[in-house]
């Protein structure tokens, strides 16, 4: 990033999530959800940097993350402001979820001024899920919703489109009246024994036509589908990309980054592009500080025609554009927690603590 007399910018980790990836959590047992919890954990070592100084072992990540552990690797060792965290319903393979919302609303009761709580519903389980929006939005009182595309049950994958006017249109309908306007979907990366077709993302460029109040999170966007992603970026202000995962390949695959983040601001904007890491698939500050220092390669702009990107797009994606479309006062938010215990930990340690740290000083207490 280049020298600027402006403030830091305001950075917000769009998506952590709380884990339980332990054997007892496992719905059933056997080798096919070893393997899954496996391979989640290998997902860690492909999203970290190459070197092993930001890499979890086998055994600390496939566990049952304490909200607390994943409250210190964000706050206190990395220069994250704020955080989102998802809920993900994956009840068909785990028991509470493997990221359940629980742990999300106890980050944000102890840090209020931290952290952005999404839930989920199964828009399948249309009576449910409708019940179950409404008692997360009025009795616990989240900030967002979280939706899959595909369900499982006996064996099977079933998916849902977010354009289908049956299944999706009624929850939106719902949340909007709730007050509830951003939703973010997963896209691009398929979960479990599941076919490609529900992880497309053309189906929300319907969703986002019929509710152009709703702000509609393309979820992993870019991981794949990049063309179809950016021409529905300049169709659709209210769709935007949240790059967990796809931040990733700024350490690991910096070109093809490139030419994702350049496609998204050819033919969107840099309001429409969302940083997440997804902590803990991959520690949350070499994530950040690559997309601080994020330029557009100069052969990709004279090739392809793509912008530069100055100091005041980065901060946009970093966490300008999520703290607009949840109406988060910035100046008001960094007095809250100015003096907060990760405030304090930053400042007696001159800096990000060492990674993983809180994890492993409660592992070793």
């Amino acid at each position: 990033m280049s020298e600027t007399s402006a403030p830091r910018p305001f950075v917000v980790d769009a998506v952590i999530h709380g884990y339980n990836l332990t054997e007892s959590n496992m719905v059933g047992s056997g080798a096919s959800m070893e393997e899954f919890a496996v391979g989640v954990y290998h997902h860690h070592k492909m999203f970290s940097p190459a070197d092993e100084y930001f890499h979890l072992t086998q055994a600390e990540f496939i566990d049952d993350w304490a909200p607390e552990d994943l409250a210190h690797a964000v706050f206190a060792e990395s220069s994250a402001d704020m955080a989102v965290y998802h809920t993900v319903p994956m009840f068909d393979f785990w028991k509470d979820g493997s990221s359940p919302l629980e742990k999300g609303l106890a980050m944000r009761a102890k840090h209020p001024g931290r952290v952005l709580v999404y839930g989920a519903v199964n828009p399948l389980n249309t009576r449910e899920a409708a019940t179950e929006a409404k008692r997360q939005v009025e009795e616990l009182g989240v900030d967002g919703i979280k939706l899959y595309p595909a369900s499982y049950y006996a064996g099977k994958t079933i998916g849902w489109r977010m354009d289908d006017p049956v299944i999706a249109f009624p929850i939106f309908e719902q949340l909007l009246e709730l007050g509830i306007t951003n939703v973010a979907v997963h896209k691009a990366m398929p979960l479990g024994p599941a076919p490609l077709g529900p992880f497309k993302v053309d189906d929300v460029a319907g969703a986002a036509h019929e509710f152009p109040d709703m702000n509609f999170q393309i979820v992993h966007g870019g991981y794949a589908f990049v063309e179809e992603t950016a021409l529905m970026l300049h169709k659709f202000p209210n769709i935007y990309v949240n790059l967990e995962a796809t931040a990733s390949y700024a350490m690991r695959r910096p070109k093809l980054f490139a030419q994702a983040i350049g496609e998204f601001l050819y033919w969107g904007t840099p309001e429409q592009i969302i940083f997440a890491s997804g902590a803990p698939l991959t520690h949350p500050r070499p994530a950040i500080e690559a997309m601080l220092n994020f330029d557009m390669p100069k052969d990709l702009m004279e090739e392809y025609g793509y912008p530069a990107v100055d100091d005041a797009q980065r901060g946009l994606m970093v966490g300008g554009n999520l703290a607009r479309i949840h109406g988060i006062d910035i100046e008001a938010q960094r007095a809250q927690v100015a003096d907060d215990e990760f405030s304090q930990i930053q400042r007696a340690n001159g800096g990000p603590a060492e990674p993983w740290s809180g994890l492993r000083a409660g592992a070793s207490a």
